[in-house]
């Protein structure tokens, strides 16, 4: 009797797959179905425009939609990254964030990007935010706290990724969201039932928290605060959503006091960087008292919804 198996070799071995990188597939994935129903649901580019003025129609998107800054000896305004999450939520099939790439515990790698799915049309920038921050008494100070770390990360986003969403929508489209922001501020300064002797106070106010006070406002207008006209009042506005939103520096506006902005704005800045940054209406109530700050939202870099502004509309230095 032949043993059985006898003279026969063993079966060959089917060779073990190697683990599934589970990360690249998920990724893989989201992007092909993000395609699909693109594809699938095209966009109206009419419907997608009114959607967009239809927002900038709201006094609250309005108010903090647009920013200026000094450039050449010339005033610039622009869309801010409140105007470009707008545009990038209503345009559709539309994707946009940030997210980090690496860390070596002295600096990190991040990533923005704003990414049209139905065209492919993707902008991205990867920059290095350092671990550290100014301090006119410390100088470059390292920050360990996660949280520290986290909102310098973000801050540092939030620019570069306004960058990316401007630059994947058509700029007409951006035109004219601008200019219905405009439209509607205009609308609301004129119907506004606040006093332009109280709006400036409001703003005054408002200003301080940056350490910018009434002799620095006035250095810039070269008269009188009780003298500003409407468009005046707008166009502070304006320079209060590139300081408060935008992050960018009180002296870049005010420069005639630089000896006093040195220590006072800059102390007012870092601790106001611990917080959110919002707009007017974020940072005072109806009645005028501060609220409670919070923290920043982890995927897109902004504040966290709570901290969003009232539904009520209104002006910078309305509330």
């Amino acid at each position: 009797m032949v043993k059985k198996g006898a003279g026969f070799a063993p079966a060959p071995q089917k060779p073990v797959a190697a683990p599934a990188n589970t990360d690249a597939e998920r990724a893989i994935a989201e992007v092909k179905g993000a395609i699909t129903v693109a594809m699938a649901n095209p966009r109206d580019q009419a419907a997608a425009v009114e959607r967009i003025l239809a927002a900038c129609r709201r006094p609250n998107l309005a108010e903090k939609a647009i920013y200026s800054y000094p450039k050449g000896g010339t005033t610039v305004t622009g869309p801010s990254i409140r105007l470009a999450e707008a545009l990038a939520q209503n345009w559709g099939n539309f994707q946009s964030g940030w997210r980090e790439l690496s860390s070596d515990g002295a600096k990190s790698s991040v990533q923005t990007y704003g990414w049209d799915v139905e065209t492919n049309s993707r902008f991205e920038r990867v920059f290095d935010v350092p671990h550290t921050r100014y301090s006119r008494e410390k100088g470059n100070v390292r920050l360990t706290d996660p949280r520290d770390i986290y909102e310098m990360i973000a801050n540092q986003s939030a620019r570069r990724l306004r960058a990316c969403i401007l630059a994947a929508i058509p700029v007409d489209v951006v035109e004219l969201a601008v200019e219905e922001c405009m439209k509607t501020q205009e609308a609301e300064l004129a119907k506004s039932g606040v006093s332009k002797p109280e709006r400036i106070k409001k703003m005054l106010e408002a200003f301080s928290k940056h350490g910018v006070d009434r002799q620095m406002i006035e250095a810039y207008l070269k008269h009188k605060a009780e003298d500003m006209s409407n468009a005046e009042i707008l166009a502070m506005g304006r320079i209060f959503t590139a300081i408060d939103v935008e992050g960018r520096k009180p002296e870049e506006y005010f420069p005639m006091n630089k000896g006093k902005v040195t220590s006072d704005v800059r102390s007012a800045v870092a601790e106001k960087a611990q917080g959110a940054r919002g707009p007017i209406s974020t940072l005072f109530g109806r009645g005028g008292k501060p609220q409670e700050k919070g923290k920043l939202d982890t995927e897109t870099g902004e504040r966290e919804p709570g901290m969003d502004p009232p539904e009520e509309g209104g002006l910078p230095f309305d509330e």
